[in-house]
């Protein structure tokens, strides 16, 4: 099992505890980060929600981040922890990526589709609804 972080998941050494195997960076085509979701988990009001990273599909972007290889016995502890650490709104896609080292794998990669997203118009404003 690939992961693919683009935010936190980089950098917080969550991989070790689920005998992460190999990690290289990795490049997702199509796709772009958008501080795009509006949080109140760590920051942010219920009044004015603070963005939080997504991911935003763009036909001509490339979102180059780390991808993380687990051994098959860890798929259901390590898919268990994404849909707990990211949440209810997230889905945990598979998509094609490609590794530093030039071979192109199938990565995990938590999107979130839940009801708190950030339009354009509203960052323009910044009333956050």
């Amino acid at each position: 099992m690939w992961v693919f972080g683009y935010g936190s998941l980089m950098w917080d050494n969550w991989q070790d505890v689920y005998g992460c195997t190999r990690q290289l960076l990795a490049d997702l085509p199509g796709y772009a980060r958008s501080f795009n979701k509006a949080s109140v988990v760590r920051w942010g009001t219920a009044k004015v929600p603070g963005p939080t990273l997504n991911l935003v599909k763009s036909e001509a972007a490339t979102c180059r981040g780390t991808a993380f290889e687990f051994p098959q016995d860890k798929d259901a502890a390590v898919t268990a922890y994404l849909n707990q650490r990211e949440g209810k709104d997230f889905n945990l896609t598979p998509l094609p990526a490609t590794l530093s080292e030039g071979s192109n794998v199938t990565v995990v990669v938590p999107l979130y589709a839940g009801p708190n997203v950030i339009r354009a118009t509203d960052q323009a404003s910044g009333d956050g609804t």
